[in-house]
């Protein structure tokens, strides 16, 4: 059953900006570097431990308690007062909800954590979840989109006409990140060095800026 809590009315309002971040996509490391972008967006550079709650998979733990561990932490209100952020890192069984006529153990916890988007995370919450495997015809997702931002980095491909503006526009939003303007030319150059291998960005990246002092 989830925990009683007694939270001020104000913080059982609908937040004014978004708190809900799900976050996907083949391009696992634009997915990796977006999220821990966005996590110390909400949660600052040194989190406190008493208003952050990373729920992570672990060996022996089944998938629905790890996801009833996220619920339970977004149902919790801060141990402190401000903003309490949940992280659900990297998960990996998105895929296990199903659908509606699955009872299993995680696709009822995925459905009941759907749920609780849906209504509207309370606004003293942060909640952050990452991983593959996401379905956006699935409650999850819809819900998310709802309630929060859902986003989706996949890796270009060759074979997709625009591939080169992609990566042009990937390269230009990292390089920016690391507080660097590149001249036009420079940004083309990296992406017919790199071509697709979003994970070379930022090491190229670095090595032209140490370069440039």
């Amino acid at each position: 059953q989830p925990p009683k809590t007694h939270r001020h009315p104000d913080a059982l309002a609908q937040p004014e900006t978004t708190n809900v971040f799900l976050i996907t996509g083949s391009d696992e490391e634009t997915v990796a570097t977006e999220t821990a972008k966005l996590v110390r967006q909400m949660a600052g550079d040194k989190p406190d431990p008493f208003l952050f709650d990373v729920v992570r998979e672990r060996d022996g733990v089944p998938v629905a308690e790890t996801i009833n561990q996220v619920i339970r932490s977004v149902l919790s209100p801060p141990f402190l007062p401000g903003r309490k952020t949940v992280w659900l890192q990297n998960f990996s069984r998105f895929d296990a909800e199903g659908t509606k006529d699955v009872q299993t153990p995680e696709a009822v916890a995925l459905r009941t954590l759907a749920e609780l988007i849906a209504k509207g995370v309370p606004a003293d919450i942060a909640l952050i979840m990452n991983g593959p495997g996401l379905d956006q015809r699935k409650a999850l997702v819809r819900a998310c989109k709802a309630r929060g931002k859902f986003m989706v980095f996949d890796r270009p491909d060759v074979h997709d006409r625009n591939w080169f503006q992609t990566m042009r526009d990937l390269v230009s939003r990292c390089a920016a990140d690391k507080g660097v303007t590149l001249p036009e030319e420079v940004v083309c150059f990296l992406v017919e060095v790199l071509g697709t291998d979003t994970g070379r960005i930022g090491c190229e990246l670095e090595k032209i800026i140490c370069f440039a002092g």
